[in-house]
């Protein structure tokens, strides 16, 4: 069969074009195209970190008062007595062995000399009673003789037997006499002892009516008065700091007391009783503190979560307090993970009462709730508790209090934990911990100071808040592998500040996706912009 070879060439060059566009256009259409990652066009620009374990510093606020590291008390040694002079005051500087005051000591001068003449009358006694022994030994030695000559007669028959005995009878009795003689001198020694002591005694009582100061410090309380009868009172009379040496006291939870450590180097605050400056700091406390609620609640801290609530917080439908945290209990003990995130806060303070608006973004296995609530605080040992939580429609107009205290009005102080907590309350579940000054300033015992301190937390893998993406209790991170998005689950542990420890699912230098994650699905391309992780 013969082909017209100019008829082919003619038909191939009318269908060719046709035939390339079709390709074109399969090319085109085609996924592998669109998901090409090099295409600019395509990808999304994200920022990544390298996952590195590290160990994230995590911020704690307490406060408490200032308190005397060793206050010591001084009474008064007398059974009874009337003050009749003070020689200082309070927030006067007394050192070791100045006097405070004196008792009035007439029947005490009194006392004394009638010590001294009993003193003199058992010298006198045992003078006496000395003579007495010697004449008495001086008759006994005379009858001794007698008896001797007496018997060396009675052998010549010149005496008789009845005056022979008598004789023997002089001896016996003079030497009782001579023993009757030292036994009233041990007497008379014994009454000069204890005139002695009873003089002692009374020099004693002359000493304790003048009071003095055992240390050296300030007098921080003066409970004596002129006239005062001390007998009357149990009361310290004075309160000595001692070496001007102060404290402060914070009550913490028992979550917390752990990590702080003796010698654990803190900041500390003296807040201002007047000042604009200190409502601020203590809306800053307020905010800290529902934090921390917060941070408690999404780690299922129990005690930390129940210890934000004051004894008196009131539940909703008139629950009692045992039955509402009974009740909270049993919810955190579920193995459920929690999410609670807290924005557009609003705090307004007033003296020791407290209000923060917010809202909440809760998230767990079956729930996912944003709610606008209101927590009612006060201020209680210097710690502001949750009286009451109530759900609110929206935002109320309040401004919030924010603004950064005035240098003036709040000094800064360098300072170390000198006492860490030896014991946590069964029932409360605080600890006291104590925080010394590196230098001590002047204020005044009971003024409030705010303690900063920074404790890290255990080496892990710590990422953004914002690379980690939750559906109900499950997490995930995304990491990139040859240009695209890959999702990987991972297991969260605790949260501090914007960042999530991740426990499992993650290695060494993995390429994470710290921006954009909630945008994001599984094989989508992306382009990389790396940044260091820093904490």
């Amino acid at each position: 069969m013969k082909i017209n070879r100019s008829k082919f060439k003619r038909t191939f060059l009318i269908f060719l074009p046709i035939v390339l566009l079709v390709i074109g256009f399969l090319k085109m259409s085609s996924p592998a195209a669109n998901n090409d990652p090099s295409s600019k066009e395509n990808a999304i620009t994200v920022t990544a970190i390298a996952a590195q374990q590290m160990s994230v510093p995590r911020k704690l606020v307490f406060s408490g008062p200032i308190v005397g590291r060793d206050e010591v008390p001084i009474f008064s040694d007398l059974p009874q007595g009337r003050i009749d002079k003070i020689l200082v005051e309070e927030g006067q500087h007394v050192k070791a062995g100045q006097v405070l005051a004196t008792i009035d000591s007439s029947n005490l001068v009194i006392q004394k000399s009638q010590q001294e003449a009993n003193v003199q009358r058992a010298m006198a006694s045992i003078s006496q009673q000395e003579s007495a022994i010697e004449e008495a030994q001086a008759q006994l030695a005379q009858a001794k003789s007698e008896r001797i000559r007496g018997e060396a007669v009675a052998e010549s028959g010149l005496l008789s037997k009845e005056a022979s005995e008598q004789r023997i009878t002089a001896e016996s009795l003079a030497g009782t006499h001579v023993q009757a003689a030292k036994n009233s001198l041990k007497l008379a020694q014994a009454d000069l002892a204890l005139a002695n002591a009873q003089l002692a005694e009374s020099d004693l009582h002359l000493r304790q009516a003048t009071i003095r100061s055992p240390v050296s410090g300030t007098l921080i309380e003066r409970k004596a008065k002129t006239g005062m009868s001390i007998g009357q009172t149990t009361e310290a009379l004075f309160q000595i700091l001692r070496d001007d040496d102060i404290e402060v006291e914070l009550e913490v939870s028992g979550s917390d007391a752990p990590r702080l450590t003796k010698g654990m180097p803190v900041t500390i605050q003296i807040v201002g009783d007047v000042s604009g400056a200190s409502v601020n700091v203590s809306a800053e406390t307020v905010m800290d503190q529902v934090n921390a609620w917060a941070e408690a609640w999404s780690n299922k801290d129990i005690e930390s979560y129940l210890g934000s609530y004051s004894s008196h917080f009131l539940p909703d439908n008139q629950r009692s307090k045992k039955s509402w945290e009974s009740q909270r209990r049993k919810k955190l003990e579920t193995k459920d993970n929690i999410s609670v995130r807290l924005e557009n806060i609003n705090v307004h303070v007033e003296g020791n009462k407290a209000s923060e608006q917010f809202l909440q973004h809760f998230q767990s296995k079956s729930i996912s709730d944003d709610t606008y609530k209101q927590l009612d605080l006060e201020l209680e040992n210097g710690h502001w508790l949750i009286v009451k939580e109530k759900i609110i429609d929206k935002p109320l107009n309040v401004e919030p209090v924010v603004a950064e205290p005035n240098s003036s009005d709040i000094t800064i102080y360098d300072g170390k934990v000198s006492r860490p907590a030896t014991q946590i309350g069964r029932m409360d579940q605080i600890a006291k911990v104590r925080v010394r000054f590196d230098r001590t300033p002047s204020v005044i015992l009971g003024q409030f100071a705010r303690v900063s301190a920074t404790s890290y937390s255990r080496l892990g893998y710590f990422i953004p808040e914002s690379a980690v993406r939750f559906e109900g209790v499950s997490a995930s991170v995304y990491t990139v592998k040859n240009g695209l998005a890959v999702r990987v689950p991972v297991k969260v542990g605790e949260r501090i500040g914007d960042k999530i420890e991740i426990t499992e699912g993650l290695s060494p230098n993995m390429l994470i996706i710290d921006s954009s994650a909630s945008f994001l699905s599984d094989g989508e391309p992306v382009r990389v912009k790396m940044r260091p992780s820093k904490v």
